[in-house]
């Protein structure tokens, strides 16, 4: 069934918009003020505390510079929450200021910092830009180009010379799929593949339950470059129309844990939660045939 990660969490923090206040006492009076002027930022609000802001400063047109002030709680207590909506204002800021590179420095020595910048698209640029901040740390610089318009990417059925790639593409985004052969994608499962200019950049696993006329989703994955970008939208409504193709009646699909994207992605296609099972909680949508 579908892959997903899980955190348990009994409430969330509150976004709301940054104000310089809210970092003046780490960044100092004109920091705070130039990153609440320069374009758009939040700040994470727990129990009346900020503990945490983030924003983009744009440096120039079509080029801006992410900065994150974090309690070590945020991460820590909040790891899916936080990401989500980093890659939500990332992806809107894009968007609204036609942005077409982003950039982002870390702290040689914050290790999580890096794996997290990695999570979100983000690459190094290599070697160590030196006495870098105003206390004269060392940091690594990451950096995100944009990738070209949605409609630029093609779905399609997997074949057989997109298995190299695929691998590849598993052992970026889901290393659950790995060790399956060939077979395990294009015969007793189906698979399609998104595509931008021949580069795999996607793919969702799929099979009809032919008893009970059901399309029963297997898992879909996007590679992080391409996440927050409509690739596993895309790719659920081709599944969800080759079912309809094939008269199937329904489509199920499981989310473990706590995933809000897959859930999100399932109820905007028309899918409605059902029960919980061991292998999570069931949404299922009736297809128009």
């Amino acid at each position: 069934m579908e892959n997903v990660s899980l955190e348990i969490m009994v409430s969330t923090p509150t976004l709301v918009p940054y104000r310089a206040e809210h970092t003046q006492e780490e960044d100092g009076t004109f920091l705070a003020y130039d990153k609440e002027r320069r374009g758009p930022a939040f700040s994470a609000v727990y129990d009346g505390h900020v503990i945490g802001s983030a924003g983009i400063m744009i440096v120039w047109r079509g080029v801006g510079l992410c900065w994150t002030t974090f309690c070590t709680d945020l991460l820590k207590k909040w790891p899916v929450w936080t990401t989500r909506m980093v890659r939500t204002v990332i992806r809107d800021t894009v968007r609204s200021c036609k942005l077409h590179r982003l950039e982002l420095v870390v702290r040689v020595e914050d290790t999580i910092a890096q794996d997290w910048a990695a999570s979100l698209g983000f690459s190094s640029e290599g070697g160590i830009a030196r006495a870098y901040t105003s206390s004269k740390e060392d940091v690594y610089r990451y950096q995100f180009v944009v990738p070209d318009r949605i409609d630029q990417i093609h779905i399609r059925p997997m074949m057989q010379a997109d298995y190299s790639d695929l691998l590849v593409l598993l052992e970026v985004c889901d290393t659950k799929w790995l060790n399956e052969p060939l077979a395990f994608f294009t015969k007793d499962n189906k698979t399609l593949v998104a595509l931008h200019k021949d580069k795999l950049i996607g793919y969702t696993i799929y099979q009809f339950d032919l008893a009970d006329t059901a399309c029963v989703g297997r898992n879909i994955g996007v590679h992080h470059e391409w996440r927050g970008y409509g690739v596993a939208d895309r790719l659920h409504k081709a599944r969800l129309s080759d079912a309809v193709k094939h008269r199937m009646k329904y489509f199920v699909g499981m989310v473990h844990g706590d995933n809000q994207a897959l859930v999100d992605l399932f109820t905007r296609n028309g899918a409605i939660k059902t029960v919980e099972t061991f292998e999570g909680t069931a949404y299922v949508a009736r297809l128009r045939t």
